[in-house]
Protein backbone atom coordinates (compact mmCIF):
# COMPACT_ATOMS: atom_id res chain seq x y z
CA UNK A 1 0.00 0.00 0.00
CA UNK A 2 1.04 3.57 -0.62
CA UNK A 3 -0.16 7.06 0.14
CA UNK A 4 0.27 10.42 -1.51
CA UNK A 5 -0.83 13.80 -0.23
CA UNK A 6 -1.27 17.17 -1.91
CA UNK A 7 -2.27 20.65 -0.76
CA UNK A 8 -2.87 23.67 -3.00
CA UNK A 9 -3.16 27.35 -2.03
CA UNK A 10 -4.52 29.91 -4.51
CA UNK A 11 -4.93 33.60 -3.90
CA UNK A 12 -5.82 36.49 -6.21
CA UNK A 13 -5.24 40.01 -4.86
CA UNK A 14 -6.41 43.17 -6.69
CA UNK A 15 -3.52 45.65 -6.97
CA UNK A 16 -5.47 48.50 -8.55
CA UNK A 17 -8.99 49.36 -7.52
CA UNK A 18 -11.57 48.93 -10.24
CA UNK A 19 -13.35 52.06 -8.96
CA UNK A 20 -10.96 54.23 -11.00
CA UNK A 21 -12.55 52.91 -14.18
CA UNK A 22 -15.91 51.29 -13.50
CA UNK A 23 -15.86 49.08 -16.58
CA UNK A 24 -12.18 48.09 -16.44
CA UNK A 25 -11.02 44.95 -14.59
CA UNK A 26 -8.31 45.48 -11.95
CA UNK A 27 -4.64 44.57 -12.23
CA UNK A 28 -4.21 41.51 -10.01
CA UNK A 29 -1.51 39.53 -8.27
CA UNK A 30 -2.24 35.81 -8.58
CA UNK A 31 -0.42 33.29 -6.36
CA UNK A 32 -0.57 29.51 -6.46
CA UNK A 33 1.50 27.11 -4.34
CA UNK A 34 1.22 23.33 -4.18
CA UNK A 35 2.98 20.76 -1.97
CA UNK A 36 2.91 17.04 -2.74
CA UNK A 37 4.43 14.16 -0.77
CA UNK A 38 4.24 10.38 -0.92
CA UNK A 39 5.34 7.23 0.84
CA UNK A 40 8.21 5.16 -0.54
CA UNK A 41 5.82 2.54 -1.93
CA UNK A 42 4.43 4.94 -4.56
CA UNK A 43 4.01 3.21 -7.96
CA UNK A 44 6.00 4.71 -10.81
CA UNK A 45 2.91 5.89 -12.75
CA UNK A 46 1.83 7.90 -9.68
CA UNK A 47 5.37 9.30 -9.29
CA UNK A 48 5.26 10.36 -12.96
CA UNK A 49 1.93 12.13 -12.30
CA UNK A 50 3.56 14.10 -9.44
CA UNK A 51 6.39 15.01 -11.84
CA UNK A 52 3.99 16.20 -14.52
CA UNK A 53 1.99 18.30 -12.02
CA UNK A 54 5.21 20.04 -10.88
CA UNK A 55 5.57 21.82 -14.22
CA UNK A 56 7.59 25.02 -14.51
CA UNK A 57 7.06 27.15 -17.64
CA UNK A 58 10.06 27.09 -19.96
CA UNK A 59 10.85 23.44 -19.22
CA UNK A 60 9.44 20.39 -20.98
CA UNK A 61 6.60 18.82 -18.94
CA UNK A 62 8.31 15.42 -19.31
CA UNK A 63 11.63 16.72 -17.97
CA UNK A 64 10.86 16.12 -14.27
CA UNK A 65 10.36 12.38 -14.54
CA UNK A 66 9.06 10.46 -11.53
CA UNK A 67 9.06 12.50 -8.30
CA UNK A 68 8.50 11.41 -4.71
CA UNK A 69 7.62 14.90 -3.44
CA UNK A 70 7.46 18.48 -4.70
CA UNK A 71 6.74 22.07 -3.75
CA UNK A 72 5.71 24.29 -6.68
CA UNK A 73 4.89 27.98 -6.79
CA UNK A 74 3.64 30.55 -9.30
CA UNK A 75 3.31 34.31 -8.98
CA UNK A 76 1.61 36.30 -11.75
CA UNK A 77 0.79 39.95 -12.25
CA UNK A 78 -2.22 40.05 -14.59
CA UNK A 79 -2.66 43.31 -16.50
CA UNK A 80 -5.93 43.59 -18.47
CA UNK A 81 -5.72 45.08 -21.96
CA UNK A 82 -8.75 46.68 -23.59
CA UNK A 83 -8.70 46.98 -27.38
CA UNK A 84 -10.86 49.27 -29.54
CA UNK A 85 -14.39 48.00 -30.17
CA UNK A 86 -13.79 47.43 -33.91
CA UNK A 87 -10.68 45.29 -33.30
CA UNK A 88 -10.46 41.78 -34.78
CA UNK A 89 -9.05 40.39 -31.51
CA UNK A 90 -10.98 40.31 -28.22
CA UNK A 91 -9.75 41.99 -25.06
CA UNK A 92 -7.11 40.07 -23.19
CA UNK A 93 -4.36 40.46 -20.67
CA UNK A 94 -0.61 40.59 -20.33
CA UNK A 95 0.84 38.34 -17.62
CA UNK A 96 4.24 38.79 -15.99
CA UNK A 97 5.10 35.58 -14.15
CA UNK A 98 7.64 33.67 -12.10
CA UNK A 99 7.52 29.91 -11.48
CA UNK A 100 9.64 27.79 -9.16
CA UNK A 101 9.84 24.18 -8.05
CA UNK A 102 11.81 22.16 -5.51
CA UNK A 103 11.43 18.38 -5.55
CA UNK A 104 12.86 15.01 -4.69
CA UNK A 105 13.42 12.83 -7.74
CA UNK A 106 13.71 9.06 -7.86
CA UNK A 107 17.20 8.08 -8.99
CA UNK A 108 17.70 5.52 -11.77
CA UNK A 109 19.09 3.07 -9.22
CA UNK A 110 15.95 3.42 -7.12
CA UNK A 111 13.70 2.72 -10.10
CA UNK A 112 15.74 -0.37 -11.12
CA UNK A 113 15.62 -1.67 -7.54
CA UNK A 114 11.84 -1.15 -7.38
CA UNK A 115 11.34 -3.11 -10.62
CA UNK A 116 13.79 -5.82 -9.58
CA UNK A 117 12.30 -6.41 -6.12
CA UNK A 118 8.68 -5.91 -7.32
CA UNK A 119 7.71 -5.07 -3.74
CA UNK A 120 8.80 -1.61 -2.81
CA UNK A 121 9.46 -1.13 0.87
CA UNK A 122 10.26 -4.80 1.51
CA UNK A 123 13.61 -5.91 2.88
CA UNK A 124 14.56 -7.12 -0.61
CA UNK A 125 14.61 -3.59 -2.03
CA UNK A 126 17.36 -1.07 -1.49
CA UNK A 127 16.59 2.04 0.57
CA UNK A 128 14.92 4.72 -1.52
CA UNK A 129 17.24 7.68 -1.83
CA UNK A 130 15.83 10.75 -3.50
CA UNK A 131 17.86 13.21 -5.51
CA UNK A 132 16.89 16.84 -4.78
CA UNK A 133 16.25 19.14 -7.72
CA UNK A 134 15.04 22.69 -8.31
CA UNK A 135 13.90 24.77 -11.26
CA UNK A 136 12.79 28.33 -11.78
CA UNK A 137 11.71 30.58 -14.63
CA UNK A 138 10.36 34.06 -15.28
CA UNK A 139 8.64 35.55 -18.26
CA UNK A 140 5.76 37.28 -19.93
CA UNK A 141 2.57 35.92 -21.43
CA UNK A 142 -0.44 36.99 -23.43
CA UNK A 143 -4.03 35.86 -22.80
CA UNK A 144 -7.01 36.30 -25.10
CA UNK A 145 -10.12 34.61 -26.48
CA UNK A 146 -10.27 33.52 -30.11
CA UNK A 147 -13.78 32.57 -31.21
CA UNK A 148 -14.67 32.08 -27.54
CA UNK A 149 -11.71 29.75 -26.84
CA UNK A 150 -9.20 30.92 -24.20
CA UNK A 151 -5.68 30.96 -25.68
CA UNK A 152 -2.45 31.70 -23.84
CA UNK A 153 1.11 32.19 -25.06
CA UNK A 154 4.07 32.38 -22.65
CA UNK A 155 7.69 33.37 -23.27
CA UNK A 156 10.12 32.55 -20.47
CA UNK A 157 13.75 32.32 -19.48
CA UNK A 158 14.80 29.54 -17.12
CA UNK A 159 17.41 29.63 -14.38
CA UNK A 160 19.58 27.57 -16.79
CA UNK A 161 19.49 30.54 -19.20
CA UNK A 162 17.30 28.74 -21.75
CA UNK A 163 14.55 30.64 -23.52
CA UNK A 164 11.25 28.86 -23.99
CA UNK A 165 7.85 29.48 -25.53
CA UNK A 166 4.61 27.72 -24.74
CA UNK A 167 1.17 27.97 -26.31
CA UNK A 168 -1.87 26.42 -24.67
CA UNK A 169 -5.65 26.42 -24.70
CA UNK A 170 -7.42 27.04 -21.40
CA UNK A 171 -7.77 29.60 -18.69
CA UNK A 172 -5.33 30.43 -15.92
CA UNK A 173 -6.04 29.29 -12.41
CA UNK A 174 -8.73 31.10 -10.47
CA UNK A 175 -10.06 30.85 -6.92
Amino acid sequence: PYSSYAATMRQIIPLRSSSAAANKPPITLALQHRATASTSELPQHEALAIGFAARVRGYSPKMNGPLSSSVVGTAEIRIPVTLPANSLVNDGSVVVFSDWMAASRWTIRDIKNKVKSKTVGSSASAPLLSKPMRKASAGIGLRSFLQGIPVKVDFSITDDGKIGANMAIGQDFDV
